[in-house]
Parts: structure tokens; C-alpha cells; sequence
């Protein structure tokens, strides 16, 4: 059996345990409270199960619309060729813009000419721009079309039209600074879209004048 000396330095040994566990627990608390106010000067973002979230911005603002307008004047030999007579328009986009709905619209003025009445002149506005065949569609060099269009597989003015409202577009964005360039072929139902006035036969047609406006609508990126 060991002499009450030993029992002091077990006791002693017992002490300075005691003393170094006292410390681990203070230096635990410690850093505890600096988390804490660290969090709490961060607005609680590191808060316990706070969700991780990052607010996205969206890529586009507000809806916006271009406008390209284009014309042509023709005469009945227009359309005597293997060809239909074309028409085409460009705008240039100033912001990124990105088409999702367009509208087309047609306007047709005719002129006949005879010996006895002399000139006259009737206009219309042509319903669902039926006359009309879109054959190319450009954002700058991107071609809008899967293939490359001809009057033969062009898109009728009537998916355009404006009560054609379920209908939309999905093509390339038009970045600032380039043109939206679009052709539009012209059937020859166009001769037909006024009837002469009294006194004037068809034969006395001297010159058809189409006009259109086809309206760009969709988002314009941020």
C-alpha cells in the first residue's frame, strides 16, 4: 500500500485533468459565441437549416414588338414567268430580341388605264394577308427556316394572320446592331383582289402595288 505522499500527487495528477477539461470547455463556449455573432452580422444567412438559395434573375424584360415593311410594285406580266414576283423588308434590332409571335398584313392597290376613262386607282386590305408566302426569314446570317424555303414550301400569309392567335414562332435571337431581314413570294390571286370599277376590264390593270407590314412580338433579353 502506497503512502499518503503518492495519494497527493494522484490527487494532484486528478487536478490538473480537471483544470485542462475547464479550459477545453471554456475555449468551446468561446468559439460558440464568436460563431454566433458572426452570424448575427451576417443577417443570420448561415443560420442552422437555413435553406441554400440563390435568387436567378430572369434573362428576359419585358415583352417588345419590331415592325418590317415592304412593297412592291408589279404588272400583269408579273406573274407570266416560271417565278412568283417577290417582296422583301429589313430592320435593324437595336436590343436582343427574341420573335415568339408574328402578324402579317397586306394592303393592295390597283390601277387600270383605258382610252375613254382615263387612270383610276382602288385599294384594299387584303383579309389574312392570303396572297402572300413567306420564303425567307433572317436574323443576320441565322436562317430561321429548317430548310431552305421556295414558293412551293414557304409558309401562307394566313398562319400570320391576326386572329391566328394560338399560333407562334420560336426563332433565333436578333442581337443589337442586326438586321431581320424576311421575303415574302405573291401569289396571283393578287390579281383578283379588286374587281375593276365600271367601265374597265381586267386587261386594263397597269400596275399592282403590295404592300405589307409583318409585326415581330416576343421578349427582349437582359
Amino acid at each position: 500500500m502506497g503512502s499518503w505522499e503518492d495519494d497527493d500527487v494522484h490527487l494532484g495528477n486528478y487536478s490538473e485533468i480537471g483544470e485542462s477539461l475547464r479550459g477545453m470547455q471554456d475555449a468551446s463556449v468561446g468559439a460558440q459565441q464568436a460563431l454566433a455573432t458572426l452570424r448575427s452580422r451576417l443577417g443570420g444567412r448561415f443560420a442552422g437549416h437555413a435553406p441554400v438559395s440563390k435568387a436567378m434573375r430572369s434573362p428576359y424584360k419585358d415583352s417588345t414588338q419590331i415592325g418590317i415593311s415592304a412593297s412592291g410594285t408589279f404588272t400583269l406580266t408579273s406573274w407570266s414567268g416560271s417565278a412568283l414576283p417577290q417582296v422583301s423588308g429589313l430592320t435593324r434590332v437595336y436590343k436582343s430580341f427574341k420573335p415568339t409571335k408574328a402578324i402579317l398584313t397586306e394592303k393592295v392597290q390597283v390601277q387600270w388605264t383605258n382610252g375613254t376613262l382615263g387612270i383610276t386607282t382602288r385599294s384594299v386590305n387584303v383579309p389574312d394577308a392570303s396572297d402572300l408566302v413567306l420564303v425567307q426569314a433572317f436574323s443576320g446570317a441565322d436562317n430561321c427556316f429548317p430548310n431552305a424555303p421556295t414558293e412551293a414550301n414557304g409558309i401562307s400569309g394566313p398562319t400570320f394572320a391576326n386572329n391566328s392567335l394560338g399560333n407562334g414562332i420560336s426563332w433565333p435571337t436578333i442581337n443589337g446592331g442586326i438586321d431581320m431581314t424576311v421575303g415574302f413570294a405573291v401569289e396571283d390571286s393578287v390579281l383578283y383582289a379588286i374587281d375593276p370599277p365600271a367601265g374597265y376590264v381586267q386587261d386594263d390593270v397597269t400596275s399592282i402595288r403590295v404592300s405589307l407590314r409583318f409585326n415581330l412580338l416576343g421578349p427582349s433579353l437582359r
